[in-house]
This record gives structure tokens, sequence and C-alpha cells, in this order.
């Protein structure tokens, strides 16, 4: 993967305890790497991961975010990619983790994103039992890694031959 230089970023700053600018660049370089034609997102917000991570999809790619349904005056979810011409690669649900019927996109994930997991109780764990067979999950939580369950390496307590990215503020 080339990092010598920033993929450019729309919308990069971003809101009290959104993505960072350098997690940002780090998830689209890793889009771009594996060129995921899928990744789910669990954690939609003002939806400028959605977004820079749309644009970095190959052809036919497309990005499922998860969000609890908006509460009226109170948050617009998703509104930074509303008027952008990637919209039409992302694909906005209204659930919880626990309500989504994940089914449909079973096997079909290259990359799994979960943002701010570490804000509610067990979050991190609904992510891994809906997308086991996933290879690679992501994550932006401060205080939590998203591992999956199963059998872990004696040396580093990660889980075996499982590859994965954890995304850290510095």
């Amino acid at each position: 993967m080339d990092c010598t230089r920033s993929p450019e970023l729309l919308f990069p700053f971003p809101r009290n305890l959104g993505v960072l600018p350098q997690e940002l660049i780090v998830l689209t370089k890793v889009v771009d790497h594996l060129k995921a034609k899928r990744v789910v997102e669990f954690g939609t917000a003002e939806g400028r991961t959605a977004l820079n991570i749309a644009l970095h999809l190959p052809p036919g790619g497309e990005i499922i975010t998860l969000d609890l349904p908006p509460v009226p005056g109170q948050n617009e979810v998703g509104f930074f990619y509303w008027d952008q011409p990637a919209k039409t690669r992302i694909k906005q649900i209204f659930a919880s983790v626990d309500s989504w019927d994940y089914r449909p996109y079973r096997a079909s994930a290259e990359l799994v994103f979960c943002d701010a997991c570490d804000r509610m109780p067990g979050l991190p764990r609904k992510p891994i039992r809906l997308f086991p067979w996933s290879s690679r999950v992501a994550s932006s939580c401060a205080t939590t890694t998203v591992l999956p369950r199963g059998p872990r390496d004696s040396g580093n307590g990660s889980p075996a031959n499982f590859p994965y990215s954890r995304l850290r503020a510095p």
C-alpha cells in the first residue's frame, strides 16, 4: 500500500467524537488497497466517513451504512452525502444492530468498519456476531478493539489466523 500521498478527502474535519482526518486517510487507503466491492459501516452519523469510503470504492462497489433512525430536529443522519454524486454508492439503513436483517449481505463484505463502538456496552461484539465470516474488521474505537470470538494466538491475544486493522487516534 502506497502511503506516500494522502488521498483527497471531502469534509475532512470532524465534529466532536467524529473520525479524525488521519483515520479517514487510512480507511480510504485500506479500501483502495483491498479494492473492496462492499464495505459495511456501523455508525453513519453525518455520513462523512461513508462519503469518503464511497469515493474510493471500485466501479460497482457500495457501502452499507447502519444507524438508528434520525430524530427530527436533533440529528440529520448522512447529511454530508445527500447532495453528492457518490450517494449512489451509499445504502443507508436505519435500524439498530439487533434489529437489522443482515442476511442479504452475509459473506459479501470485504471490510466492516465500526465507528464509536466503545460508546454502547456490548456493541463491539454485535458486528462480529453478524459478520463472523468477514476477513477484515476495522475499528476507530478509542478504548475497544473489535475482534471476533475464536481461538487466540498465544503471542499477542489476537485471534489466530485473522487479518484485521485497528485504527486509533494518536
